[in-house]
């Protein structure tokens, strides 16, 4: 696998985090990951898209164990935005529910 990404869909699709694969690196550890979602636009959508190399040797791997939803900004945000610099800030009270 090439990529992993996750958008979060809201007005627009906004890239929130990525993992580029290092060819020369096999790394099949489990990565823990908490990502805070904006909610003023209304419903928590995201969506995980995934990149594959199509030459052979052709092999992936993509596992994923567990998804949580909590209503607080994560005390740990890992939103990378996908080498995009943005403002957005996880203890921003606009992404609590009312």
């Amino acid at each position: 696998m090439e990529n992993v990404l996750v958008y979060q869909q809201d007005n627009d699709n906004q890239c929130i985090w990525s993992q580029m694969n290092d060819k020369n690196k096999e790394d099949e550890n489990w990565q823990k990951i908490s990502l805070t979602i904006d909610l003023k636009d209304g419903d928590p959508r995201f969506f995980i898209e995934t990149q594959f190399d199509n030459r052979p040797p052709n092999s992936g791997l993509l596992a994923i164990s567990e998804i949580k939803f909590f209503y607080n900004p994560c005390e740990k945000n890992d939103a990378n935005y996908c080498g995009n610099k943005e403002s957005n800030n996880s203890t921003d009270s606009s992404n609590e529910l009312p």
